[in-house]
């Protein structure tokens, strides 16, 4: 039997819980909210570098319906329609694409009339995804609102053809482009070649419902106004808005208080959320990116079809 002392000695740790200071908490809080602020821009751009890629796809979409409707009806859509009925809406080029855009039951439910309008609003009350880039917030619209579109076809440059309207509020109405109010072109007479001509762009300012094409107003007599809808001048240069001319749209609710107002609808700047410029696309079916910084003479060159201009310059 062991005595006290032979038995083995037994050394008791202390055990220690780490913890941290207030300084310390505070330290680690600030170095995450540092590398959060660091890698937020990125996954920001990144998340934007997505939608603009799904906006160039729908762009390429749009193309590609365009071009097949021409095969089908030999000519490409009007732009829009001019309606028999004084103040009534038409429709516009979007509707008269739908087939090729796999959306035929939506165009049969439309049901467009020989009047130059619809039976059937109703789907202009719900998004069409085919014309809708996801970089555009579009909001929340009022209930019985007509759902916006984000692109729009170019009516032309003004330089070669203009039906002179009145300038109240709607401006004139250019049609040396491929698409305007009123007519269907064919290729045959897009004679600057069909990858140099501009058939639908993005934008952002100034929407109205995606089926719309254009609507005409007796104020005086001959008829003065026409406004268009689904298709744009280029009057001003890209993102243009408000220009340091005319300043805002005269319809923008939005507007400072106070701010000049004098911007005509059919006149209302291209544009993008896409930092430095916006998405094109041309005749050929192709797409390109367009900046800020084209050259407005390059850019009125590029949105008629038989100007014979010599573009000095890439887009």
């Amino acid at each position: 039997m062991r005595t006290p002392s032979s038995l083995p000695t037994v050394r008791l740790r202390r055990c220690y819980v780490a913890g941290f200071t207030l300084v310390e908490l505070l330290v680690v809080i600030a170095i995450i909210a540092v590398l959060v602020g660091l890698l937020l821009p990125a996954v920001q751009a990144a998340r934007e570098a997505s939608r603009r890629t799904q906006c160039s796809n729908k762009l390429k979409q749009i193309g590609l319906a365009l071009q097949m409707h021409h095969d089908r009806k030999k000519a490409f859509p009007p732009g829009a329609l001019l309606h028999k009925n004084q103040y009534e809406s038409s429709i516009g080029w979007r509707v008269f694409i739908l087939p090729e855009l796999e959306q035929g039951t939506v165009f049969d439910a439309i049901q467009p009339n020989d009047s130059g309008g619809a039976d059937f609003w109703g789907p202009a009350l719900e998004v069409n995804e085919a014309f809708t880039c996801p970089s555009v917030d579009l909001g929340d619209l009022p209930s019985g609102v007509g759902q916006p579109a984000s692109y729009s076809a170019v009516s032309g440059s003004g330089r070669i053809d203009t039906q002179n309207l009145d300038d109240s509020w709607c401006g004139d109405m250019f049609r040396d482009g491929i698409f305007f109010a009123g007519r269907s072109i064919p290729m045959r007479e897009v004679t600057d070649g069909l990858s140099n001509t501009l058939t639908v762009g993005e934008r952002i300012y100034a929407f109205s419902d995606w089926m719309k094409g254009a609507s005409k107003f007796p104020f005086t007599s001959p008829l003065k106004e026409i406004c268009l809808s689904s298709v744009n001048n280029v009057y001003y240069g890209i993102n243009d808005y408000p220009s340091q001319v005319d300043g805002y749209f005269k319809g923008d609710e939005n507007a400072p208080s106070g701010a000049v107002k004098n911007m005509l609808q059919n006149h209302v700047p291209f544009g993008s959320p896409h930092s430095g410029g916006a998405q094109f696309g041309f005749g050929d079916g192709s797409v390109r990116f367009l900046t800020d910084a084209t050259d407005f003479t390059i850019l009125q060159g590029l949105s008629t079809r038989a100007g014979d201009e010599v573009l000095s310059a890439s887009p």
